[in-house]
């Protein structure tokens, strides 16, 4: 008699052994986000799915336990190497529009994945902006108003919705916000619109001048400081 392979108890505890490593990675991965020591990554989410798929099949070439698990392990080298090479990419900064935040030589890693509508935190997030009147010069901008809030300056402060968003700081030395343009008071985002402005607001061009950033012209997230004058690690 032919018993399914699907069917087979061994089977299914050779697949688990096999994707152990992906799953214990995942574990890993959201702990560390849940203790904010890592940004949400969504451009990593496709790769270890994929990963998770790829071990799953494992037990169909072999069912010895060391070679599971071993194998289980190793796919997730390919896997994720070209997730990061689809989902992310490096941007250097240029100008000091985002300081004292970033500096000009800084290399961030831009997650192509990361929306503003799926992990919009007004005043905590800087994304890449791919503007079309900016085609060949991406902008890099903190996220300070999504859809639906309402905007408005007070005493040099940019709230949205009542909430401050901008600066962060309550420091006399803490940058002001001025009007120009676009930005006026009781300004009303509309659907899939996005407001963005430089760290320093003194010297930046953003959704002041160029007014709301709708989502398709959003690249991506910027999610950790590779190297550079402000040295490594997540963005604040």
């Amino acid at each position: 008699d032919l018993l399914p392979e699907q069917a087979n108890p061994g089977f299914f505890s050779a697949m688990a052994r096999a994707m152990a490593p992906p799953l214990l990675c995942g574990v890993l991965a959201a702990l560390l986000i849940w203790t904010r020591y890592l940004p949400p990554l969504p451009g990593l989410l496709p790769g270890w799915l994929g990963w998770c798929l790829v071990a799953a099949l494992v037990p169909l070439a072999s069912r010895r336990a060391a070679v599971l698990f071993g194998l289980g392990a190793f796919i997730g080298i390919p896997v994720l190497a070209l997730t990061l090479a689809t989902n992310y990419r490096l941007v250097r900064v240029e100008g000091e529009s985002m300081s004292p935040t970033l500096l000009p030589g800084d290399v961030l890693l831009i997650d192509l994945k990361g929306n503003p509508g799926d992990f919009a935190r007004p005043g905590a997030e800087i994304y890449v902006l791919d503007l079309p009147s900016e085609k060949n010069h991406p902008l890099i901008k903190r996220l300070v108003g999504v859809s639906g809030q309402e905007l408005i300056v007070r005493d040099g402060r940019l709230y949205a919705d009542g909430e401050r968003v901008f600066p962060a700081s309550d420091s006399l030395q803490a940058p002001r916000v001025e009007y120009r343009g676009h930005l006026q008071p009781g300004l009303k985002l509309a659907d899939n619109q996005y407001f963005f402005l430089g760290d320093n607001p003194s010297d930046s061009r953003d959704s002041r001048q160029f007014n709301s950033v709708a989502a398709q012209s959003v690249e991506g997230r910027a999610v950790w400081r590779l190297k550079g004058p402000s040295g490594f690690g997540r963005l604040p």
